[in-house]
């Protein structure tokens, strides 16, 4: 179903639910994992902005949306990982208000109030 410029589309999935956030003109997309174990988290996955389009304001749409939806759904804080050699990432991330609560080998998992 069509919401502001975006579609989203709701699945169960193994553990509860996934929500998929698609912008209507196809340039963006992500993905919001809620998890029955961690009933206050969204989880965000798949965050993607096609190359061609990015630094015109779709990456920080998507995730205001994912973030609204998340509250919709009475979530209380959102998580993601991101690959540790990612510096820019980890600091876009940073920007908008997550830190880092573990860390592996490979990646971050960070978090953020919503």
């Amino acid at each position: 179903m069509p919401t502001d410029n975006y579609i989203i589309h709701a699945n169960a999935w193994y553990w509860g639910m996934s929500i998929d956030i698609l912008r209507n003109d196809g340039l963006g997309l992500i993905g919001i994992k809620f998890d029955d174990n961690y009933p206050t988290t969204a989880f965000l996955c798949d965050l993607t902005v096609y190359e061609h389009t990015r630094n015109q304001g779709m990456a920080p749409g998507l995730m205001n949306k994912a973030f609204d939806v998340a509250r919709q759904h009475k979530k209380v804080f959102a998580q993601l990982c991101v690959d540790k050699t990612n510096e820019r990432l980890v600091n876009w991330y940073k920007r908008w208000g997550f830190s880092i609560l573990s860390k592996d080998e490979h990646e971050y998992t960070m978090i953020k109030t919503l």
